[in-house]
């Protein structure tokens, strides 16, 4: 019986890493490690690109269509699920495994307990501290998005979100018997607030001072106007990139903690290792910053997995997050019996060809940022849900529901691009005779998809100031 250590972070973009080839030549040393020797998947995208519905999607191998869970308003006390579906987790528990999870977990409410132990230390916003007092050089944005994206953690303190390592090693150093441990990371999410020597290591490094802009889709273009950055300083566009890829340079030094612990124990061999995140983040990218569009920065996600029951090397073939709980299994010598939505990632390559992922609940309510309550689409109204689906070379995406209603033609706002041509999905091709068959096939399939959801009333997911207030007090931990 296989260990597994499941290594999660958020908002982390591929190309923060070395091995999916960072842009300024910036090494991951051992991160990259667990790539060479195992097997890294080229396109993993997430599910949902938010949190709450990424998460529960990746421990329950569940389309957020069949668990209404498709924005972080799913985590509000009023959220009811209709149905509590299995983790991966509790099969592993109900088979003989001690399951544990160590920092941050922002899931829907749950009666039935997700893992055996959950310690959330080291996995707050607040990472320890008063951030506005204590931390050092915090960056001012010229907007109204006004998350920490730069600041210096107090020299003076221990930085908090290493619990999340300390309490997971020494949990794990008490283990008798097969066991299941998730690290997970708030970071590289904002805020980011990092202690200076990681900063430091990138002081010689020149990064890109800009922010881009693309004739994409409203959807993308409204969300980089919420963002509102168009006025942000040069030498402040180059820091928010220079701390961001700072704060993946200690995820890879706890990597490193992870993996010397497991040789010092001498389980290295009987213990698989698996790496991914919830989604990305852009960082001036059209304009935006967080996640929520399906933009490549933001919809794509590491997956890195070290086991024989998968085989090694670099593979093309389309997967998501909903594939990592049949890949748990599998590693584990368990059978999924089909209750995942997700591929079989022990499987020879091909996979199922095409994706699909979904986010926001499309009510007069909705808000492109919840928590701030802050966001709404054109002429005031709700934001909009959005549905994806891509394949290894095109993506097409449209608005699915607006105002409690599915979206028209007029509101659909579809989007399509050719990964061949356009790599780095910047132009809108909808219109192009050339594509159009693709087009039209690849619409009919989204909303067909769209159109399966499981209904949430919007009393579930309506923010007031109460509510508004409570979740803040949950995220403090």
């Amino acid at each position: 019986m296989k260990n597994i250590v499941m290594i999660y972070c958020d908002e982390l973009r591929c190309d923060a890493l070395g091995c999916y080839g960072n842009p300024y030549g910036i090494k991951t040393p051992n991160i990259d490690s667990l790539a060479e020797r195992g097997t890294i998947f080229d396109n993993c995208f997430c599910s949902s690109p938010v949190c709450v519905p990424s998460r529960y999607g990746m421990l329950t191998g569940k389309d957020p269509v069949h668990t209404g869970v498709y924005h972080n308003e799913a985590a509000l006390p009023s959220f009811r699920l209709k149905e509590e579906h299995v983790t991966f987790p509790e099969i592993l528990s109900s088979h003989g495994w001690k399951t544990a999870s160590f920092g941050k977990t922002h899931l829907p409410p749950r009666k039935t307990p997700v893992f055996d132990v959950e310690n959330h230390q080291g996995g707050s916003m607040n990472l320890g501290i008063q951030i506005k007092s204590e931390a050092k050089n915090i960056m001012s944005l010229p907007g109204t998005f006004q998350s920490v994206l730069a600041a210096d953690y107090p020299e003076d303190k221990k930085y908090d979100p290493e619990w999340v390592t300390d309490n997971g090693l020494e949990w794990m150093k008490e283990q008798t018997k097969p066991f299941f441990i998730r690290f997970s990371y708030l970071q590289p999410h904002t805020p980011i607030v990092v202690p200076r020597e990681y900063t430091e290591r990138l002081d010689d490094i020149s990064f890109d001072d800009t922010v881009s802009y693309y004739e994409t889709s409203r959807f993308e273009r409204r969300f980089g106007e919420v963002c509102d950055i168009s006025g942000i300083a040069a030498a402040d566009a180059a820091r928010m990139r220079k701390y961001y890829y700072a704060m993946v340079l200690w995820i890879d030094d706890q990597v490193k903690r992870i993996r010397e612990t497991l040789e010092e124990l001498g389980i290295m061999e009987e213990t698989d290792i698996l790496f991914t995140a919830d989604h990305g983040a852009s960082r001036g990218e059209n304009g935006a910053l967080a996640k929520q569009t399906f933009r490549p920065e933001s919809h794509r996600i590491p997956l890195i997995i070290c086991s024989d029951a998968i085989r090694p090397g670099r593979r093309r073939d389309m997967c998501s997050n909903l594939s990592v709980a049949p890949a748990v299994l599998r590693m584990c010598g368990l059978k999924s019996q089909g209750i995942f939505d997700g591929c079989d990632l022990a499987e020879e390559e091909g996979g199922p060809g095409e994706i699909y992922s979904i986010v926001g609940y499309g009510m007069k309510s909705s808000r492109a940022f919840p928590n701030k309550v802050q966001g709404t689409w054109y002429g005031e109204r709700g934001w909009p849900q959005r549905a994806c689906i891509r394949t290894e070379r095109y993506r097409l995406d449209l608005n699915t529901r607006l105002e409690n209603e599915w979206a028209g033609p007029e509101d659909e706002d579809l989007y399509f691009t050719d990964r061949a041509a356009d790599p780095d999905e910047t132009r809108n091709l909808a219109g192009e005779p050339k594509y159009r068959e693709i087009v039209r096939t690849m619409r009919e399939k989204l909303i067909t998809y769209s159109r399966r959801q499981r209904r949430v009333e919007e009393a579930e997911v309506y923010l007031d100031g109460k509510i508004l207030a409570e979740m803040k007090e949950i995220a403090k931990g």
